[in-house]
């Protein structure tokens, strides 16, 4: 059971959404784990109440569209397979 975290700076619900499936169909799709596994949470950070920095770094911009994804893996995945689910939701 994959743990997956998604942080997003003002995202909202719709979006939000929106990428927790995306995640969890690039997992589904390259790893196998079953379509009812889904241990998520998902974080939009309103800019009051919460804190997300999103600041340009070594020439690269980022700007509120930015999503952080986080996924926490058992041992005993290849490299390769642990990168797969990276490549499908990209």
């Amino acid at each position: 059971m994959p743990f997956v975290r998604i942080d997003t700076p003002r995202a909202g619900p719709e979006r939000l959404a929106a990428l927790s499936r995306a995640v969890h169909g690039a997992l589904t799709e390259t790893i196998g784990i079953t379509p009812d596994d889904r241990f998520q949470v998902l974080v939009d950070h309103d800019g009051t109440s919460g804190t997300l920095r999103c600041h340009d770094c070594l020439g690269v911009h980022r700007d509120e569209g930015i999503a952080y994804v986080t996924t926490t893996l058992r041992s005993g995945r290849t490299p390769a397979q642990k990168r797969a689910p990276y490549r499908r939701t990209a």
